[in-house]
């Protein structure tokens, strides 16, 4: 079968020939990493050896998705170096004396001294909505507590994959060095996903539903016309890095975002670049006690 090399022009090379190894290592320690970590991924290799010539296909059709699957890189490659940010946001995690209780009314004592974020900001964006979306944390020596509350007159939930209707997404990890963190997604329901997730060095993610958290603890309420209300508690003997048994002490920094999904759109209770799984544009807490 001939292949179609005139579909190639000099535009789709230079496309391609950007996405080098320079493009790579210069998104280190950027804003821009989880992007440039995908020049080595395996649908922007094959777009590239497309685009180049060296991988040979007879359908136009090949070389137009290659190009689109190029230029979203790009895109996300000028955001990330655009991203003002250069460093994510920080903050301490204050400690609850007493646990709160689990049953998203929100409305333990111990959520009054938590770390609060009000309204949101939609993903990759700086744009604070005043939506009056109520995200808190907290942390003892056996749980990471989280509440969101969310105004809001209807919902919808999915029972299999809450994240594509209404629901709260929480990722957790305790560092980015491993690259190892936890997604949990609760829906108005109290459907429950969970998954460990894994970001590998060339910018994909592999996500391990098959993996659940012992002894995750979760509550949620929905009432019409007014909104609903999501509570987490995340035992630390689950979350990478405290496996073995080792107690979350004061000072120690973890990683972690809170995400609201509604109507195929995702925010965040912090300016976060590119998505939940973006785990360099994770928000920093220090634990506290």
């Amino acid at each position: 079968m001939t292949g179609c090399s005139s579909c190639i022009t000099q535009d789709d090379q230079r496309l391609a020939k950007q996405f080098d190894i320079e493009c790579y290592n210069a998104g280190k320690n950027t804003p821009a990493e989880y992007a440039t970590n995908q020049c080595g991924d395996h649908l922007s290799y094959v777009a590239k050896a497309i685009l180049e010539g060296s991988l040979i296909s007879s359908d136009p059709k090949t070389f137009a998705k290659a190009r689109t699957t190029l230029r979203q890189l790009q895109s996300d490659i000028e955001a990330g170096r655009k991203w003002p940010e250069k460093t994510p946001p920080s903050a301490s995690i204050p400690y609850a004396a007493k646990p709160p209780v689990i049953n998203a009314a929100g409305n333990d004592p111990a959520w009054q001294n938590a770390l609060t974020f009000q309204d949101e900001y939609l993903i990759s964006t700086h744009e604070k909505l005043p939506t009056k979306v109520v995200w808190k944390v907290l942390w003892d020596e056996n749980y990471f507590y989280a509440f969101v509350q969310v105004p809001q007159v209807s919902v919808v939930s999915h029972d299999q994959y809450p994240f594509l209707e209404d629901a709260v997404e929480l990722f957790i990890g305790s560092s980015i060095r491993f690259r190892t963190y936890w997604e949990i997604v609760v829906a108005p329901n109290g459907t429950v996903y969970d998954a460990l997730g894994q970001n590998d060095r060339w910018g994909a993610y592999i996500a391990t539903p098959e993996e659940s958290i012992r002894g995750l603890r979760t509550a949620a309420k929905f009432v019409p016309q007014e909104g609903y209300s999501v509570e987490i508690a995340v035992p630390w003997k689950e979350v990478p890095g405290y496996e073995h048994g080792n107690p979350p002490r004061s000072g120690e920094m973890i990683n972690f975002t809170l995400i609201r999904c509604h109507a195929g759109h995702q925010s965040a209770c912090h300016p976060l670049l590119y998505g939940g799984h973006n785990i360099f544009g994770h928000f920093r807490g220090k634990l506290v006690k």
